[in-house]
């Protein structure tokens, strides 16, 4: 399922999140989180995914937040 998993999340992320404005939102981020930890963990594909996703934003791009979010879960989740 991960590369499925992979796949749903690159596609989510570039045809949803960041298509509409190039921002990454908090329910946006929520959606991503659901997905990638759906079967509780997160291969090592599905990491390399979402450093794609994670290194398009910075404190400058996203709400505090949402950036404090995106680095707890890297952090949980050994991302980056």
């Amino acid at each position: 399922m991960s590369h499925t998993t992979a796949k749903q999340l690159e596609a989510y992320s570039f045809l949803v999140a960041f298509a509409r404005d190039g921002r990454l939102h908090e329910h946006e981020l929520q959606f991503i989180e659901r997905l990638a930890t759906r079967d509780d963990a997160i291969d090592e594909e599905e990491k390399e995914v979402l450093r794609r996703i994670f290194g398009r934003v910075n404190p400058d791009t996203v709400s505090p937040e949402v950036w404090a979010e995106v680095q707890r879960f890297s952090q949980a989740w050994q991302i980056k």
